[in-house]
């Protein structure tokens, strides 16, 4: 035993592997409220009425994410029987961002037993929400493919920290190994173990890199089928 951490967990949960959980929560959630919208739109379409409102402003904006145009329109309107005004706003279509002016009197469509659900563009909820429901799904793919890399690499690393050797070894010198973009230098740690064993470790810049002198934890393989590899634990 070179007691190493070998549970399945620590090995899983590297970047791939937190990065697959986020991702996948992300998705969920991005899933859940795109059906949330669906059904809310559904129900403006089936039980929906209208009141006349006017439109407040708009705006719109480039997604990053996604490189598709973000459309707003705010606005607001009054339910029929109620003294209390409504401020909407709603992602909206290219047709009704084009049309919608400031002060213009647009209809409305809201549900009578609750007007906080409200659309001024008919029928856009149900699509809004379809988008967010695909894309969901789709980020929900790629988790998945995080995760399998993430599976796999722990399977490696399990099988490294399983049947490996941890040795004590010392930097002996920092060798020049190129430069950064920048044109500063970097350089690859040497080591070296009691038992002449030698290898270098990832380059950096200096200050960011063990330095000479210092002991390191090195994991070999007796049967050579991986390079020695630093472990910092």
């Amino acid at each position: 035993m070179n007691g190493l951490n070998t549970s399945f967990s620590h090995h899983f949960f590297g970047k791939e592997g937190v990065g697959a959980v986020l991702l996948l929560a992300f998705a969920a959630w991005l899933a859940w409220a795109g059906q949330a919208e669906i059904v809310r739109g559904q129900r403006l379409i089936s039980e929906g009425i209208y009141a006349v409102g006017e439109v407040t402003g708009k705006s719109h904006y480039s997604s990053t994410s996604s490189g598709s145009m973000r459309r707003m329109v705010y606005y607001r309107f009054t339910p029929e029987g109620s003294g209390t005004e409504i401020e909407g706003r709603q992602r909206v279509g290219r047709q009704m961002y084009i049309q919608a002016r400031e002060g213009q009197a647009r209809r409305v469509y809201y549900l009578p037993d609750d007007p906080e659900v409200n659309e001024i563009d008919p029928g856009v909820t149900v699509v809004n929400g379809q988008t967010n429901l695909m894309y969901g799904i789709g980020a929900g793919l790629v988790a998945l493919v995080l995760a399998a890399m993430a599976y796999r690499k722990a399977r490696v690393s399990l099988m490294r920290y399983n049947d490996g050797t941890l040795v004590l070894a010392k930097i002996v010198e920092h060798a020049p190994a190129g430069e950064t973009k920048a044109g500063k230098p970097i350089f690859a740690p040497v080591w070296r173990d009691d038992f002449g064993r030698e290898g270098r470790l990832a380059p950096g810049s200096e200050g960011l890199i063990p330095a000479v002198g210092i002991q390191v934890k090195i994991l070999i393989d007796p049967a050579g089928r991986w390079e020695p590899e630093r472990i910092i634990a």
